[in-house]
């Protein structure tokens, strides 16, 4: 047998109904919203870390560039000076040949060539030793206070068996007139 529901209990029962849906989507749609919400700002988080990465590498390159610069510009005064005097530079240079154990040395200043805004000052040099040695000697002219353009190495080995090399190097050094 059935039971029939009174016309208010059906009512009662409907409008209990209507409120669990009413209060289970009250709780449910705020946290569908946010969860929307979320996935958004999780969208724009990551499009900024990909934007901050593509500048993270532009900066890295900008500051390798910006080294380079400083690198190439930043020894100007040591490689371009105000005064043609070869004095200190010779005396270093015969230091880097004796303390590289070279022999036979000889050098030579030939006239300075006159460039648009700079004098360019070639210097000769002679030596012989083994090949150690022309190695030393080349890392000690490398830290030299005053800069110096390699402009041409020739390396000759002896044709006996002694591991002896003839070295004739030609570097160039630069001065420029002071402003007045």
């Amino acid at each position: 047998m059935r039971h029939k529901l009174s016309r208010r209990t059906a009512i009662t029962y409907g409008i209990g109904a209507g409120l669990i849906v009413l209060f289970g989507l009250l709780g449910y749609l705020p946290n569908w919203l946010r969860g929307h919400q979320l996935r958004d700002e999780i969208a724009q988080s990551r499009a900024a870390l990909g934007q901050s990465a593509v500048q993270s590498r532009q900066l890295e390159e900008a500051t390798r560039r910006g080294r380079y610069l400083q690198m190439q510009t930043g020894a100007f005064a040591d490689l371009v000076q105000t005064r043609r005097d070869l004095g200190p530079f010779l005396v270093g240079l015969s230091q880097a040949m004796d303390a590289s154990g070279l022999s036979n040395t000889s050098k030579q200043a030939p006239p300075p060539i006159r460039l648009k805004n700079c004098e360019q000052q070639p210097i000769e040099i002679t030596a012989s030793g083994n090949y150690e040695n022309v190695y030393k000697f080349l890392g000690r002219l490398e830290h030299l206070r005053r800069r110096s353009i390699l402009n041409s190495l020739r390396i000759e080995a002896d044709h006996d068996v002694s591991g002896q090399v003839n070295m004739k190097v030609t570097l160039s050094i630069f001065s420029h007139e002071p402003e007045s």
